[in-house]
């Protein structure tokens, strides 16, 4: 039997109350878990990890590519969702140093589970030599041209039906951009949300079908302006329970 310890401290620190008890802490099942994995790119470190935990619904583990590739594939597929934020452009192989796990064999077994897949912001262009990125995103890196930081966009809602932009409205928001040639979409794509400033990527958010997951893109997120958005954070919120097949 195991027994539960609850440690009290009294005022003058010096004293001790224990009390024991045969039942389990009570743990809150009812939140999914996503692990957050990010690395190779810089980022607002306490800012991101406030707007994750502003999801009172999700537990979200924030973890560097190596610490996510070095786990143990039970350990990666409790996971309901994986949330890419990695800027890793290495094609995936298995000549890596010990520490990171076998990461070809990691990246290879993306989809297989079911588990939920969010691709947020720099990770679009991550992996540009690897074609099973492209062929999960639905994004073509040679379509990539530049970046412009701190522009204000205006994004236009395109689907009024899709469960995670039903009900939302147009919103403006500051942000770095992506200059891209038109992306058009590809089988199992669906475009969500687009940019109504030309000199930004036409596509701003869509769903994709990868193997047996379902796909979340995302293009906005580079800083505060964005994680401190409520239109931003409903946005990946909603796409996170969408990938978990929650909405």
């Amino acid at each position: 039997m195991w027994l539960w310890a609850d440690y009290r401290l009294l005022d003058d620190d010096r004293a001790v109350s224990i009390k024991v008890s045969d039942k389990r802490p009570e743990v809150h099942m009812s939140k999914k878990r996503a692990a957050v994995v990010v690395g190779y790119h810089t980022y607002d470190v306490c800012a991101l990890q406030e707007m994750f935990e502003g999801f009172e619904d999700l537990h979200c583990y924030v973890q560097h590519l190596e610490q996510f590739t070095s786990s143990t594939e039970d350990i990666r597929d409790s996971y309901d969702a994986v949330i890419f934020y990695t800027m890793e452009h290495r094609t995936p192989d298995e000549n890596r140093p010990w520490y990171e796990g076998n990461v070809k064999e990691v990246m290879d077994h993306l989809g297989e589970s079911g588990q939920g897949i969010v691709v947020l912001h720099h990770s679009l262009l991550a992996f540009e030599n690897w074609p099973a990125w492209k062929q999960m995103t639905g994004l073509d890196p040679a379509l990539y041209h530049d970046y412009r930081l701190d522009v204000p966009q205006r994004y236009h809602i395109v689907s009024d039906t899709h469960p995670v932009t039903k009900g939302m409205s147009d919103f403006e928001m500051t942000d770095e951009i992506y200059l891209c040639d038109r992306i058009m979409p590809v089988p199992g794509m669906e475009i969500l949300v687009t940019s109504v400033d030309d000199v930004n990527m036409n596509a701003i958010a869509w769903t994709k079908a990868y193997r047996n997951s379902r796909v979340f893109c995302l293009q906005p997120g580079h800083g505060p302006s964005s994680y401190q958005n409520q239109s931003f954070r409903e946005l990946l919120h909603r796409g996170i329970l969408w990938s978990m097949n929650r909405l």
